[in-house]
């Protein structure tokens, strides 16, 4: 006689399995070119933390640093003058808050060294408690 071939059982298929074969399940949409765009400008955003401490690097001309910015982050030519004027920006509120030290300075010695101080500490403490939007975004 010939040997009886064995005959594997049939996997049990559980309710959920059938369920999940027979629902169709949507795909998320496919983004537009336009979506597709702004997830890319999103992702080649310079942070405005980075921005300012490349700005403090005096020796370094606003070009420089947008170029260099530019070569990391794969800006455009918009994105990359907008760099130049954050920089420029940055640097003009370095020079104003320089002004107003020097202002504030005390010239007649030892005695307008309590009230300078006092100013500075008042100032900085203003400035560090300040949020800016800029700052949420990243």
């Amino acid at each position: 006689m010939y040997p009886v071939p064995k005959t594997t059982p049939s996997p049990r298929v559980s309710c959920i399995k059938k369920l999940k074969q027979r629902i169709y399940v949507p795909k998320p949409p496919t983004p537009t070119i336009e979506q597709a765009q702004q997830a890319i400008h999103r992702a080649r955003k310079v942070p405005t933390a980075k921005q300012v401490r490349y700005a403090s690097k005096l020796e370094h001309a606003a070009s420089d640093i947008a170029s260099e910015f530019a070569s990391s982050y794969g800006l455009n030519a918009e994105q990359r003058n907008q760099c130049v004027c954050n920089v420029c920006m940055i640097r003009m509120a370095q020079r104003d808050l320089s002004r107003q030290i020097r202002r504030q300075w005390p010239l007649n010695g030892v005695e307008g060294q309590p009230a300078f101080m006092e100013w500075l500490a008042r100032t900085l403490n203003n400035l560090e408690d300040h949020s800016s939007d800029s700052e949420s975004d990243e």
